[in-house]
């Protein structure tokens, strides 16, 4: 049985009603063609759900947008799509070619300020999100009853005589889900050993993020960067009106766990009764930073499951937060991105929270 917009169908039923499966499911190979943005390769996947987003293949597979239902969810910064040409590694040229989009991974070498380490620069939030993925592919069909779609492709941050990591990554989602999965392992494929440090950016923006959004999040440990003294909740919690003239506010947060080691955040609004929630084992991102940003025309909010604080790479160094991996040592992280659609969802959504988390 899968459950469609229009209700739930056997697939027998629904083959009956349809040419093509890509008349309500597929990932559709996409070209942009205009501006900073063009020559980028991505894919469009949609999956009957009403979910749909944008994979880039010529940016480290993120995630341009997503939309659920028509409603946009994320956030576009000012420059927009930026073909990876336009990098560059120095000083606040970040800015420049930062798209925000429903996803910007951050890493490999560096997540944070720009910094230099022995004869190495590490512009800011690191080099990965630029790099184009080789050995791409979608796959895209019947397993059962289940429609499966994924894309997947494997990004090389490497330079000669230093390191060589690479990033794999796989996104998945299936027929008549309101959800999809990244997976992402990094090897050391060189023979020294490394540090790594990786940060996934989630940004969301209007008409998801407005006045009175909710910041949905079981924390025992909150800081402020700016003082690092204990934060009132309602400032982080609690999204307001964008303000003309303001600066950003960012927090570092230690997230609560369930009984199996997950943790679950969410921003949720009320009167579009829609949210979306991350999902992750905090063993793999023991610290979640928000970036909220209420900035008139950078309107935009970002929860950001990371490995380390991004401070910088020399600042975690130094607080001994690295984390490293041995020649040729691999290890896997997964993140699954939601919908909470609806009063009903949104209630339950809670209460699980409220009933299952442990604090640390």
């Amino acid at each position: 049985m899968v459950k469609l917009l229009g209700g739930e169908i056997e697939k027998a039923d629904l083959l009956r009603k349809i040419g093509r499966i890509e008349q309500i499911a597929g990932a559709r190979p996409v070209k942009l063609a205009s501006g900073k943005a063009e020559g980028i390769k991505a894919w469009e996947i949609y999956n009957g759900s009403g979910l749909e987003f944008c994979v880039m293949e010529s940016k480290c597979l993120d995630l341009l947008y997503a939309k659920y239902r028509g409603v946009n969810l994320s956030f576009l910064a000012k420059p927009g799509a930026v073909a990876p040409e336009y990098f560059n590694v120095h000083g606040m040229e970040f800015g420049r070619y930062f798209h925000g989009g429903m996803l910007y991974t951050c890493g490999l070498g560096n997540i944070g300020q720009s910094c230099v380490d022995e004869d190495t620069e590490y512009n800011w939030h690191g080099r990965i999100s630029q790099t184009p993925a080789e050995n791409t592919g979608i796959n895209a069909e019947w397993n059962g009853d289940e429609y499966l779609i994924s894309v997947k492709g494997d990004m090389h941050e490497a330079a000669h005589s230093h390191e060589h990591l690479v990033l794999k990554r796989k996104i998945s989602t299936r027929l008549g889900a309101k959800s999809f999965t990244i997976c992402d392992t990094v090897e050391n494929q060189g023979f020294k050993r490394e540090a790594i440090m990786l940060l996934y950016h989630i940004n969301f923006g209007y008409p998801l993020l407005d006045r009175n959004t909710r910041v949905v999040l079981p924390t025992s440990i909150t800081e402020n960067y700016v003082n690092y003294t204990k934060s009132d909740e309602r400032a982080f919690r609690y999204i307001t009106d964008p303000v003309d003239g303001s600066s950003c506010d960012t927090y570092f947060h230690r997230p609560a766990t369930d009984a199996s080691g997950y943790t679950s955040v969410a921003i949720i609004n009320d009167d579009l009764q829609l949210g979306v929630y991350l999902r992750y084992l905090r063993k793999d991102f023991p610290f979640m930073v928000e970036w909220k940003n209420m900035v008139s025309g950078d309107y935009a909010l970002a929860l950001e499951p990371c490995t380390q604080y991004p401070l910088n790479r020399m600042s975690e160094e130094a607080q001994k937060n690295m984390q490293f991996l041995d020649p040729l040592e691999d290890r896997t992280y997964n993140l699954e991105i939601g919908i909470i659609d609806g009063k009903e969802e949104i209630h339950d959504f809670e209460m699980k929270l409220k009933q299952n988390y442990l604090v640390p």
